[in-house]
């Protein structure tokens, strides 16, 4: 008989942030391959998709799934976002037409709606940091299509033990301090929107940006309170 492996609580932590961040990437005509993150959050019967401003300000963008017909990556559009972007706001969402979204992947594809499973956060979006409470979160850095497995193979890179620091003045976005010196903007790629939870499951901020040259010590993250005042927590 296998034995059962103890999986460690951080590991665990790393593997929820993984399910709840969604890729995206930017399909219209731009330089270079530019990606981001983003929570799905279900509001009663409705789905958006949260992510940080100066992602989805500019350019089309789909969330990539990790699923695979035919040797065809999945994706969907993520529909016209409203964002706010500037000094002191940093955070975007669109709403989904998952009705849509299911007839698209069942034509395109020939897939069953119900074999679809999208990791949707149901929890609150107007929880506030305390700085007793260790945070993280984990996203994807890049991806491979593997015609063996039929599905993208994607390399995660992640945060754990992060600590929260309050208000960053200037700026106005939660502050972050993680246990080690920032290592720059190309390791972390693609992590802007990605959810930032605590210990206790409950996401508080979405990434946003770093100070490498400033201060390689912080990130910053918008706070989920922003969502909650236009969406309702």
């Amino acid at each position: 008989m296998a034995k059962k492996q103890n999986r460690s609580g951080e590991e665990l932590f790393v593997d929820r942030m993984l399910d709840w961040t969604q890729r995206l990437v930017r399909i219209d005509e731009h330089e270079g391959n530019e990606t981001g993150s983003g929570l799905l959050y279900q509001r009663d019967n409705r789905v958006f998709l949260l992510s940080a401003g100066h992602v989805l300000n500019h350019g089309q963008w789909i969330i990539e799934t990790n699923w695979a017909v035919d040797n065809q990556v999945l994706s969907f559009t993520t529909g016209k976002p409203i964002t706010f972007c500037g000094p002191t706001e940093d955070f975007a969402w669109a709403e989904l037409d998952i009705p849509a979204i299911a007839a698209q992947l069942e034509q395109d594809n020939c897939l069953k709606c119900k074999e679809v499973n999208l990791c949707v956060y149901k929890g609150p979006i107007d929880t506030t940091p305390v700085e007793s409470m260790a945070y993280g979160f984990a996203t994807w850095k890049a991806a491979k299509f593997v015609t063996g497995m039929r599905a993208l193979v994607r390399d995660p890179v992640y945060e754990v033990h992060l600590k929260y620091e309050g208000i960053e003045p200037t700026t106005n976005l939660l502050k972050f301090l993680p246990n080690h010196p920032h290592p720059g903007h190309k390791h972390y790629k693609g992590s802007s929107g990605a959810p930032i939870a605590g210990s206790d499951g409950k996401v508080v901020a979405l990434v946003v940006r770093g100070y490498p040259e400033e201060d390689p010590t912080i990130i910053l993250g918008a706070s989920l309170q922003n969502y909650a005042n236009h969406l309702g927590a």
